[in-house]
Order: C-alpha cells, then structure tokens, then sequence
C-alpha cells in the first residue's frame, strides 16, 4: 500500500516474485519497468492512472483484476496472455491500441462507454468475452466508433455488442465469433471478412453501409460462411465479390439501389436460395458467370445454378437481361414482377410456373385465381 506516490519510477519492485497486490490510488504515472519480474502479482489498484507504457503486463499470467478508472489510452499489448484477467474497470478509456487484451483468455465482459478507436487484435482470441459495453451513457449519443482488423476475432462466446455507433469495421474484426446472432449496423464501412465464419448469425441489418477494399478469395466476402443467415434486405447495399458465398441457409434476397453490379460468386455455394427480388428499373451486371451457381455433386464437380432459384424481376426488363453478359444461363429462372393481381409466365424445364400476387400457382388452382380477381373488382 503506497497511498502517497505519485509515479513509480525506474524498477521499484523488479524481481518481487512474492508481490500479489499493489495499491497506489494517488499514482498518476507509472514507468516502463516498474512491475518487471512480479510474476505472481494479481491485483492493481491505480484508479489515478493517467497512462500505462506498452506491454505493462503482458504475460502476468495471475493477474485476475484490474483498476484503472482514469486511464485514457491503453498501449500496445498492456495485458497481451493475461490469461487470468476477469475483472477491469477502464470507463473512461478512449482508446484501445493493438493486442492490448489479446488472449485474454479468462476476459467475460468489459465496459467501455466512451471509447471509440478499438485498434487491430485488441480483443483477439479472448475466447469467453462475452459481452462488450460500448456507448451506453447519455454523453457519448455523438461517439464514432472505429474497430481495427480481427479485433474481436475469435471470439468464440461474444453475443452481446451494441454496434450501432460503429463507422468502420476492419477486416476479420469478427471473424469466426460463432455466437454473434443480431448485427444491427448504420452507416458504416465494413472490410473483407468482418464477420465470416459467424455461423450463427441469423439477423443482419445493413442501413447506409458501404463495403470497402478488393476481395482476391472466398473467404473474403463480409458475410463468408455465415449459415444461419435465412432473409436478406440488401437495399443500397454494393455487392463485391464473394460476399456472401456459402451462406447454406440464405432463402430469400431483397436487392435494390445495389451500385449495378453484383460481384462474380457473390452467392455461390448459397444452396437454398430460392426467391432473390430485384426492384426499381436499374439493371444489374453480373460479374461473373457463378454468381448464383453452385458447385454440383458428382465425380467430376461442375458449377451449375442453383437449384430451385426463382429472379423476380420489373414487368419489362426480361430481355434487358438476357443481353447482359452472364445473365443468359438463368433466363429459365427470371419471373417478371407485374402490378398487382396480374399473372406472369415464364419457363422452367418445359413447365409453366405461374405468379398470382406475389404467390406461386399451378394450372389446377385458376379457378381461384379468377373468383378472387371477381371479388377485388366487386370490392372496387
């Protein structure tokens, strides 16, 4: 207990393998070295703290609990293999640099409301992080929240995150966080990867975000692999390459206002996507010829289309498509969109498929087409 000082100089307590807590509430400061050599040290109280150099402690491998109420910045890799680290108060913290809590093993929860530059590998591999607190106080209704490369990477039991306040996400921020379910996202950069291999990631909402960097490989779509995703408003959303390759469950895909392209594979291996709506008068570009195909099951595996898939597109604009580049292989599995309580026809293996209201229906059900199409004009 050293009430009075106000900064740890030099080594004070170098080599005191015997030193298991240290409370300095009035320190402001403290200098590279001061715990060097305190192996089994596991509780610091410096609330006062004002700044703490790289590396602190990095591999104090029984410090379970940390105070630092004051602390503005935490350095690079400050509490990298801290693998006991469960308890740490840095509210007022503004800025995480990397690696800062990388392997972070024992790390369940951590609260920082007024942070708002997360740098790359800060949170990587902290395996039962479970939730992050960030912008949860009246004052920081304003805060821009920036979150560098693999920053939450690994994160295998993350779950609860409020990303809402997030303008850039950079590449594998969340990549492979296997609990994530909900991503609620507005106006915000995302890079390559951000959140593949988030296999039970069910809910995603994309307002105003942007994709931005080039995609070389399949896992470096955004979305990669990401299984439980089902629906799909992709609304003024750009659409690059791979980005959404692989997403087995994906059913249902809303597109409009998406930049006029959609990028070579970015729905390949999507085996049960069914229904992909294409609204507004702009055509899209196909990138490439698998955009919507997958890789078929037998001895010598072919790309084909998806099986089942139905391109709901505007009254009008078929044959725009056919004379697009890439867009010929699915000219059986375009329906046009007309107005309301109009039937449209197209083909599909020689069979007539038929689109009343939206709903798909077979020769047998035109009787009820034609008493509904008598009750909407005695309605009116």
């Amino acid at each position: 207990n050293i009430p009075n000082c106000s900064i740890l100089y030099g080594k004070p307590f170098f080599n005191c393998s015997n030193l298991i807590s240290i409370d300095a509430k009035k320190c402001i400061g403290v200098e590279t070295k001061a715990f060097e050599g305190c192996t089994n040290l596991s509780c610091v109280n410096i609330p006062a703290c004002l700044s703490i150099p790289d590396n602190m402690f990095r591999g104090f491998r029984n410090l379970t609990s940390i105070k630092l109420d004051n602390l503005k910045n935490i350095g690079y890799g400050v509490f990298h293999d801290c693998e006991k680290l469960n308890a740490i108060n840095i509210k007022n913290c503004e800025k995480i640099i990397n690696s800062a809590f990388f392997n972070c093993s024992s790390l369940s929860s951590i609260y920082i409301p007024n942070c708002s530059n997360i740098y790359p590998h800060a949170f990587g591999n902290c395996i039962n992080l479970q939730s992050v607190f960030i912008g949860t106080t009246s004052n920081t209704r304003d805060l821009s929240l920036y979150i560098g490369s693999c920053a939450f990477s690994n994160c295998q039991k993350l779950s609860n995150i409020n990303l809402k306040l997030a303008r850039s996400i950079g590449a594998g921020a969340f990549s492979n966080c296997i609990s994530l379910k909900n991503l609620d996202l507005y106006n915000c950069k995302i890079q390559n990867s951000a959140f593949a291999g988030c296999k039970n990631l069910s809910k995603v909402s994309l307002t105003n975000c942007t994709p931005i960097g080039s995609i070389k490989s399949m896992n470096g779509g955004i979305f990669y692999g990401c299984n439980n995703l089902t629906n799909l408003d992709l609304s003024g959303f750009t659409i690059r390459n791979y980005e959404f390759a692989k997403c087995e469950k994906l059913s249902k895909v809303i597109l409009k206002n998406c930049g006029g392209s959609i990028g070579n594979s970015a729905f390949f291996n999507c085996y049960n996507l069914k229904e992909v709506y294409i609204y507004g008068s702009e055509l899209l570009s196909l990138g490439g010829s698998d955009v919507f195909n997958c890789t078929q099951n037998t001895p010598i595996p072919t790309k084909v289309p998806i099986s089942g898939l139905k391109i709901y597109v505007k009254a009008g604009l078929k044959e725009n498509y056919m004379n697009l580049p890439n867009w010929s292989q699915y000219k059986n599995k375009i329906i046009e969109m007309f107005e309301n309580n109009q039937i449209s026809y197209t083909t599909d293996n020689e069979s007539i498929i038929n689109t009343f209201k939206g709903k798909e229906i077979s020769n047998s059900d035109y009787s009820d087409v034609n008493k509904e199409l008598d009750n909407d004009i005695e309605q009116n």
